[in-house]
């Protein structure tokens, strides 16, 4: 998966060539999830994916998996090893993509991969969405999908995405890796406060200040 070059420059310009190798490696590379009757998948906007795992029980809600295949940019000199070599060294994989986020696309269909083979079922259903352009906005891959699925009135449980780091020594005491979890992303919110004390004068103000408050 790293050894394919799946830059996004821009927008309307995907690198067709390596999204169709992509497009190609799949089935080679989860045979299981592609022949499963419980599987459907589809190719969205040409070149990102939605895969339909069909539960047991039709009356749970599903759930949203997601990833995306494309990559950024890379400066070639600034690497220790080539950036789409997909090189293994002391226990880690280098490439592009390692970590944003082909892992996560790996991850998933490896991970559903293991569980056909052994015969698995889900009782709820769910949804794995392959965004190719996440990284110019996905407003190609991402945004047709979600148009697709909300077209047929799914109406997910959750979502799950890309998630943060894995870091050791964040938390006092904990002597394990801690997972960062993100509750949400690029939210805001916008808050009004009004506080209301006793009048006074700045060069003798009280204890504790509306702005101290």
């Amino acid at each position: 998966a790293v050894q394919i070059p799946t830059v996004s420059l821009a927008r309307a310009q995907p690198d067709t060539a390596a999204m169709e190798a992509f497009r190609d490696y799949l089935p080679q590379a989860f045979p299981g999830v592609f022949s499963s009757d419980l599987v459907r998948h589809e190719i969205i906007a040409n070149y990102s994916h939605l895969f339909t795992v069909r539960g047991s029980d039709p009356g749970l809600r599903p759930y949203i998996l997601t990833a995306h295949l494309d990559v950024v940019p890379v400066a070639e000199e600034k690497w220790d090893f080539p950036p789409f070599s997909g090189e293994e060294s002391d226990g880690y994989l280098y490439g592009r993509g390692t970590l944003d986020d082909k892992q996560s696309v790996v991850a998933i269909l490896q991970g559903l991969e293991f569980l056909l083979r052994r015969g698995y079922r889900p009782r709820r259903s769910f949804y794995i969405g392959l965004g190719h352009d996440e990284e110019v906005g996905g407003y190609n891959g991402a945004k047709s999908i979600a148009a697709e699925l909300q077209s047929r009135g799914v109406k997910p449980s959750f979502l799950l995405d890309e998630g943060s780091v894995i870091l050791d020594g964040i938390i006092s005491g904990l002597q394990k890796s801690a997972a960062v979890i993100a509750t949400s992303e690029k939210g805001f919110a916008t808050i009004s406060l009004s506080v209301t004390t006793t009048t006074g004068h700045a060069s003798i103000p009280p204890r504790e200040t509306s702005i101290g408050i």
